[in-house]
């Protein structure tokens, strides 16, 4: 599925706003804003090498901020839940 860059745009933005509400502000927003736009992807497999293509969402896998940038991404997500029950 390949969504509109303005929703790509509203989801890091979103992620972006969350970050600033916990405090992250300043050159590590900035960095992290650079970090999570316009990434790129190529597979290798033997000699052959794919088109680069731009992720729409995500971050590199392994990275340590993946897992806390999901985590404060779907935080909301949780607090509606605890509401809900």
């Amino acid at each position: 599925m390949i969504l509109p860059a303005h929703l790509i745009a509203y989801h890091t933005t979103k992620l972006l706003a969350k970050l600033y509400a916990y405090g992250i502000r300043g050159e590590v927003l900035l960095w992290l804003e650079h970090y999570f736009e316009k990434r790129t992807h190529q597979t290798r497999v033997g000699d052959c090498l794919s088109d680069e293509a731009t992720l729409i969402s995500g971050v590199v896998q392994g990275s340590g901020i993946g897992p806390v940038s999901f985590l404060i991404f779907i935080d909301e997500l949780a607090k509606i839940l605890e509401c809900m029950v």
